[in-house]
């Protein structure tokens, strides 16, 4: 074989080879992207998360329809936040029901009235919000959802107490605006309404944010947040 057909075979496989290389990859990151794809993006529209998240809210709040209620409940309803709040051992009561799911944001709360209101709830605690500022609802989308919120309580469950509870601080500085308007105009909100506002902001910033003490991650709460929230909390729980 001459030297000219060997660099023509050596030419020709390199190419073969290079091919295959590329085909591989574009094959590895179409799997990669069905089997992921739908976690790792974050869809800021109004009509809610990608299909994960929507699988782990509809998962959770079927799950809450299949509880049995009982009279006189406590309600919390919200987020992680509330989610991992240890609240009836933390109060002692087995009145309190956590209806807090991770991911919720105010338009997935609003969606789930109809399951919070069923028991005629002697109270109800909302916590909601930071996760419309995260994902970029505009703070009139989050504002016009949580009167949506008050007032399907009031109409499904006449009864019940509201308290609204304000956004917390966070340790993202980019947010501290638009968390500080919201919990501004939640609390002029909650006056016009005739809710009780309870305004948690202040006891948790510490320098322009969330007090690093009480958090592991600069959002979540750390067990010295859960316990300063439910000291903040317990009078109005007792009361």
């Amino acid at each position: 074989m001459d030297l000219n057909n060997r660099k023509d075979k050596y030419q020709a496989l390199r190419k073969i080879l290079l091919a295959s290389a590329l085909l591989n990859l574009v094959l590895a990151g179409f799997i990669l992207y069905k089997k992921f794809g739908s976690r790792m993006r974050t869809d800021s529209s109004v009509a809610g998360y990608g299909e994960y998240e929507n699988k782990l809210l509809a998962a959770n709040a079927a799950f809450y329809q299949m509880l049995p209620n009982d009279s006189n409940e406590i309600v919390f309803a919200g987020t992680s936040m509330t989610a991992d709040f240890p609240l009836q051992e933390m109060f002692r009561s087995i009145r309190i029901k956590n209806r807090g799911i991770a991911l919720t944001r105010t338009a997935d709360l609003l969606a789930r009235m109809d399951e919070i209101t069923a028991s005629q709830p002697g109270k109800v605690f909302i916590e909601a919000g930071i996760n419309d500022i995260g994902t970029g609802i505009t703070a009139d989308t989050l504002l016009a959802n949580m009167k949506k919120i008050i007032l399907a309580i009031k109409t499904k469950s006449p009864a019940t107490v509201i308290y609204m509870q304000s956004l917390f601080p966070s340790q993202h500085k980019e947010k501290q605006d638009a968390i500080a308007f919201c919990n501004q105009q939640l609390e002029k909100m909650c006056g016009e309404l005739q809710v009780h506002y309870i305004n948690l902001y202040p006891s948790f910033l510490k320098e322009g944010v969330l007090d690093p003490a009480l958090t592991f991650d600069g959002i979540q709460f750390n067990g010295n947040g859960y316990t300063k929230w439910k000291e903040l909390l317990e009078p109005f729980v007792n009361e």
